[in-house]
């Protein structure tokens, strides 16, 4: 059977509401998606993805119906429909959690994150004209790394011993598990995914430091609030909230 230059014998299938878009080399998936919506060149259902095996990547398209605020939702959507995907085929004693606002980790260490983008400027109660979200898994470190395993902040699926997960079935197994959670985001609000969410998240009711802009915010990850920012108990006894939207630069 024949293989492209990246050793694929066949592109991964996806539902019938998403338009796949292979993306070869520079720019990755996220960064040609966000630029094609900014351009009017892509569309909603559009689910940019990459064929390079050193990371998993996709990146897809909306046309939110909502504020700003609540389309923001659509950053723990995704997060939550990898965990559930990558739970569906990883070993059982191997979980994924998540370390706000869009990090993923394994054995408390950095396995990739999610993204997202919106229009530069809009409002917070404005509804957006497009959305891009997606995420970036390592799946095998780097190709010239002489000593892997020594970054303990950063793991990759190789080093953990789950290499052999296909890259195909985790691409097919997202895009289904995200549009499921789409819907259920759609029918039944955040409430949902706030839940799961949370219920993966790493080093809550644990004292925490959060670091933005040269400022460092301590206390006690009390979890998310209906929009997803970050709920920190402080010393003090205050209740701290901190804008996802600030610290994922969208």
């Amino acid at each position: 059977m024949l293989k492209d230059e990246y050793g694929w014998t066949e592109d991964p299938q996806f539902p019938p509401l998403l338009n796949g878009v292979k993306v070869k080399g520079h720019p990755r998936p996220f960064d040609l998606a966000h630029r094609d919506a900014k351009d009017n060149k892509a569309a909603s259902g559009d689910f940019y993805w990459s064929p390079s095996t050193r990371f998993l990547e996709c990146a897809l398209v909306l046309e939110p119906e909502t504020n700003t605020t609540r389309s923001m939702h659509m950053l723990f959507t995704a997060m939550v429909a990898f965990g559930d995907s990558f739970g569906a085929l990883a070993p059982p004693e191997v979980g994924v959690f998540y370390r706000w606002p869009n990090l993923f980790t394994l054995n408390q260490a950095i396995i990739g994150s999610a993204h997202i983008a919106l229009p530069e400027g809009v409002g917070a109660d404005e509804v957006p004209a497009w959305l891009v979200v997606g995420i970036k898994i390592d799946l095998k470190g780097k190709d010239n790394d002489l000593n892997p395993g020594e970054d303990l902040g950063q793991t990759n699926l190789f080093e953990e011993g789950i290499g052999d997960l296909s890259q195909r079935d985790l691409l097919e197994s997202f895009s289904r598990h995200f549009l499921v959670w789409i819907h259920t985001w759609n029918n039944d609000g955040f409430k949902p995914v706030h839940e799961n969410w949370q219920g993966r998240a790493e080093k809550r009711n644990e004292e925490i430091t959060i670091k933005h802009e040269g400022i460092s915010h301590t206390g006690t990850f009390i979890g998310l609030d209906d929009d997803g920012n970050l709920l920190l108990k402080t010393s003090d006894g205050d209740m701290l909230a901190l804008d996802v939207r600030d610290f994922t630069g969208s």
